[in-house]
């Protein structure tokens, strides 16, 4: 049973994301541009108490670093996007087992949050994955909604389900107003 669904996962994966050496060079480009951003961090010389110029510039441009909240610690990946990603195909498929379903929602999601579990718009107040507005709303999927990307993502498939009935009426109404 568990190999036929890690096939069905695989077979999903493969149609959602296209052929892997996109994503190959993908990893490829951003482990060279940390192995950058790391050499161009090291100082002058050994022993150099000074660094050199681009590295202060490139402090100055990074996005401040998120201190881990109460909870935070469960969720082991990290709160990568990718890991996301993945969890919200094995869990859309539950409900909507047609690959096109979540392209929609990868759209959608992927505009709202980046898939970011601890995204939040301080201008509205929406949180997480699905931009919950106000994002207590996800409290009746979890009491970890701030910090669980699959409570996130299961509140916010609920809400499309009851909402707009699919991923793709949700993108496309979206795609129309702008909100969802």
């Amino acid at each position: 049973m568990r190999k036929k669904r890690a096939g069905t996962v695989l077979t999903a994966l493969a149609v959602a994301f296209g052929p892997m050496p996109a994503a190959d060079a993908r990893v490829a480009e951003e482990t060279a541009g940390r192995a950058e951003r790391h050499r161009i961090a090291q100082p002058h010389k050994a022993g150099s108490q000074t660094a050199r110029p681009s590295a202060r510039r490139l402090a100055a441009h990074r996005p401040a670093k998120r201190r881990p909240g109460r909870g935070q610690g469960r969720d082991h990946h990290g709160g990568r996007a990718e890991h996301n990603r993945m969890l919200g195909l094995m869990l859309i498929q539950r409900r909507w087992p047609d690959p096109r379903q979540f392209r929609c929602l990868d759209r959608l999601w992927t505009r709202e949050s980046g898939w970011n579990h601890l995204t939040s718009n301080p201008h509205s107040g929406a949180y997480g994955i699905p931009q919950a507005l106000p994002g207590s709303k996800m409290a009746g999927a979890g009491d970890d909604w701030e910090t669980s990307p699959r409570t996130q993502i299961r509140w916010g498939l609920r809400y499309i389900a009851q909402r707009y009935g699919t991923p793709c009426r949700a993108w496309a109404h979206f795609r129309d107003k702008g909100w969802y």
